[in-house]
């Protein structure tokens, strides 16, 4: 498989077999066979680093059968020119975001279908490039640290985001592989089966990393800052807490304590709020009260409601 001429993108819009759309940091490229059906998906990185990671990584997890299925096809990688250029096989399927159906049934169904996903990815072993990437949370404690400094009013975030993160690291909890930006819209839907595409962000975190961000980003009739407080508000009082329940049942350790799942959600909606306001990081000061209210969240309300008991998944080291 070649990859396209090194011109222009410019140059390249003369040409009959594509198809350009632009996002924020990757222009995609569709490209067709003289018989115009696609065939093959390029990539072209505004950001050398994350499309190259997003590669090795795709092809990293293609030699594990639990999460190959998936996952886009890997075919080429070409570092060669200002912006690398990736190529994977065209998935030819419905994105979630495109149905029109009610939004509960559309966030339960999609739901079902990320959570076996999920757990693979879990189970799968951080390969060094990614352990060293330095992207982690723990570089962006280190990062929102040093703004601190000079935003006193991020300070209660700092001390939040860090008890959690040394708690969970005293109870040996292990980091895992996160896609970094699950959403309805990286998600496809095949008659087979289901895809996740984008992995631009793909980085090392603890587990619930994507399940919160995949909650939080589906709240988009919700503003920004108060989709964490609305995420607290389904899960003591909603409709949907249940289905919330027994998927972040499927996706945690039966051993795991009450404080140290209070933990992984602080941890997870602090990686939410700190990408989605990197360039606005004095605003993570809002999200205090969100924080706050996460670490004295009281999970055995939400069991006395539940017809499904968190409880019982979490019964050893329940207290």
């Amino acid at each position: 498989m070649h990859s396209p001429p090194e011109d222009s993108v410019q140059n390249w819009q003369n040409c009959p077999i594509f198809i350009n759309s632009n996002f924020k940091t990757t222009t995609i490229f569709v490209m067709k066979d003289s018989a115009r059906v696609p065939k093959t998906v390029f990539r072209i990185a505004a950001n050398r680093e994350y499309i190259t990671k997003e590669y090795r990584t795709i092809k990293y997890l293609k030699g594990f059968s639990g999460i190959a299925n998936y996952i886009p096809v890997p075919v080429s990688l070409d570092k060669r020119s200002k912006r690398p250029i990736s190529c994977y096989e065209y998935i030819k399927g419905e994105f979630f975001v495109s149905r029109r159906k009610a939004r509960r049934s559309l966030f339960q169904n999609c739901l079902i279908r990320i959570c076996p996903f999920l757990r693979e990815l879990a189970s799968i072993s951080i390969p060094e490039f990614l352990r060293n990437s330095g992207a982690g949370l723990d570089s962006k404690l280190s990062y929102l640290n040093s703004a601190s400094n000079k935003n006193s009013s991020l300070g209660e975030v700092v001390k939040l985001v860090t008890m959690t993160s040394e708690h969970l690291k005293n109870t040996g909890i292990s980091k895992i592989i996160v896609h970094g930006d699950l959403n309805f819209s990286n998600i496809l839907m095949l008659p087979t089966g289901t895809k996740v595409i984008d992995w631009e962000f793909v980085t090392t975190g603890y587990p619930l990393t994507d399940f919160v961000h995949f909650v939080l980003s589906s709240l988009n009739n919700v503003p920004l800052i108060d989709r964490g407080s609305f995420f607290l508000n389904i899960l003591n009082n909603g409709a949907l807490s249940e289905s919330l329940v027994v998927a972040m049942s499927m996706l945690l350790d039966s051993r795991l304590s009450e404080k140290d799942i209070r933990s992984l959600l602080c941890q997870a909606v602090f990686y939410y709020y700190f990408k989605e306001l990197y360039y606005k990081l004095e605003n993570l000061a809002l999200i205090v009260p969100t924080l706050t209210a996460i670490y004295s969240l009281d999970l055995k309300k939400i069991d006395a409601m539940a017809t499904f008991s968190f409880k019982n998944c979490f019964s050893d080291k329940w207290s």
